[in-house]
């Protein structure tokens, strides 16, 4: 469920901001979401969640579909242990924009099951 959030921001930050969206290829509405989350969400400790981790990984599955990685890959790629990147993998596969399946092979590998935003969709 998504909410509206009013927000005033003095007219050269909103340039600023403007400006960083376009340089990242983003909407305005993704920075301001993500500045927000990064604000509220835990730095340390149980349950941390490294937005920045979760969108390299995101990133990297991106890269390589429809290939699928392994783990070792993701772990290198993000610059985490294997056990952070499973955990991230974990934290993407229960997402609702954003889906990733498991194969069956040893070692196993992962890719994109549903992406909204590059609009791949598995079938």
């Amino acid at each position: 469920m998504n909410t509206t959030l009013l927000v005033q921001l003095p007219a050269d930050l909103k340039l600023k901001a403007l400006a960083k969206a376009k340089q990242e290829g983003k909407y305005l509405s993704e920075i301001v979401r993500t500045a927000l989350i990064d604000f509220i969400t835990p730095k340390t400790g149980r349950g941390n969640t490294n937005t920045d981790q979760i969108e390299k990984a995101k990133e990297f599955l991106r890269n390589n579909h429809p290939k699928p990685i392994r783990i070792n890959e993701l772990a290198n790629y993000v610059g985490c242990d294997q056990a952070r990147a499973a955990r991230i993998l974990d934290i993407l596969s229960n997402g609702d924009d954003f889906l990733v399946y498991v194969d069956d092979d040893t070692p196993a590998r992962f890719g994109i099951f549903k992406d909204v935003k590059t609009g791949i969709y598995a079938h």
